[in-house]
């Protein structure tokens, strides 16, 4: 079987290489559908042997199945610019390549481990399990969801492998505010169009409970000083996030694109 890696990139100038390279011995193709960067993402992919598609950002999911629509192969895998392939899981994949029809004629997707580092540390628990399809058949997935929280709908059966996807996740805190104030923004616009309201339970008790979770219920305290960082600023994520939903609230809903 024959795979194209998917890749989608916004001003990722300084991870594009690197994400080229790790898949480009176990796939046959490799495409990076570039958002409209005004770093040298595009032409530092052309240099590591990737093929370029452009199309303007607007989320994630239409993004990746534009991707899927441009790729010249059946079989897909996904991967953002921050992630890279493991040597480990470039074998497992190439030999999944190499196998015969009736080894992957019952499958639509393969899952794997995603191994998530922050502040130079692996986050085993903060974050939560991280098992996710990213390996499949163009036929038998799509890419569903809004706003950043896109997942895999996958048709048939979904075949897990054991080794791992690394996940070189926000590159410091200031990378990590910036998204935050992305994320809560796209979020509070989803809310706004879904019809919710601001309220007090939303920007005062929910930032809470999000820090317990996080912190307690998933262990995050193992996880060191990252997985306070982690529980703190996904807190504070939530309270921006309702607290920005007030404001297009008051506005009458104007801020909703």
């Amino acid at each position: 079987m024959k795979i194209s890696a998917c890749i989608i990139a916004l001003n990722e100038a300084d991870r594009i290489g690197e994400a080229i390279r790790s898949v480009r011995e176990c796939c046959d193709e490799v495409l990076v559908v570039d958002g409209g960067s005004t770093d040298a993402t595009a032409d530092l992919a052309l240099k590591n042997g990737a093929r370029v598609c452009t199309r303007p950002f607007d989320d994630y999911s239409p993004q990746k199945n534009f991707a899927i629509s441009e790729a010249r192969f059946p079989w897909i895998l996904s991967i953002d610019a921050d992630e890279r392939v493991s040597p480990a899981l470039a074998l497992e994949i190439d030999a999944i390549r190499k196998s015969s029809l009736e080894d992957t004629h019952d499958v639509s997707a393969y899952a794997f481990p995603r191994q998530t580092y922050y502040l130079g540390r692996l986050i085993r628990h903060a974050w939560g399990d991280d098992t996710k399809p990213r390996l499949f058949h163009r036929d038998r997935a799509r890419w569903e969801g809004e706003l950043v929280h896109e997942g895999l709908k996958v048709d048939g059966r979904i075949r897990r492998l054991t080794k791992p996807l690394y996940h070189h996740t926000y590159r410091d805190i200031s990378d990590h505010v910036r998204r935050m104030d992305l994320y809560s923004t796209l979020g509070a616009q989803k809310l706004a169009r879904n019809g919710r309201r601001a309220s007090f339970v939303g920007y005062a008790f929910l930032p809470l409970w999000t820090f317990f979770r996080f912190y307690v219920l998933n262990a995050g305290f193992l996880d060191g000083w990252p997985g306070f960082v982690i529980s703190a600023l996904s807190s504070y994520q939530v309270m921006l996030k309702y607290l920005k939903l007030r404001e297009i609230c008051q506005r009458g809903g104007d801020a909703v694109p």
